[in-house]
């Protein structure tokens, strides 16, 4: 899979990147008969590896915004049921 463009690159899933990678680091011809990577091809790698780290990056931000929210709403209800109970307590 070859993928020539910014929005191409941002449309493409895991793993079609994945794909590309792996096909950009595959051996390819040199000279004499060698076989070697093309640094083309290695640059290439490296640009969507550091998409597939942002995409990871940016789940994991996500996830944590999640958990945030949820440790504010009980630390809420916590602090709720704390002055009940002290209100009945003292009554």
């Amino acid at each position: 899979m070859e993928i020539k463009t910014l929005a191409e690159l941002r449309k493409a899933n895991d793993d079609n990147l994945m794909k590309a990678i792996n096909s950009c680091l595959a051996l390819q011809p040199g000279p004499h008969g060698m076989h070697e990577p093309d640094a083309r091809h290695i640059l290439e790698s490296m640009v969507y590896l550091d998409e597939l780290r942002g995409r990871r990056h940016d789940r994991q931000t996500s996830q944590m915004l999640k958990y945030t929210c949820l440790i504010t709403a009980m630390t809420g209800i916590v602090t709720v049921a704390t002055i009940v109970n002290l209100i009945c307590l003292f009554r």
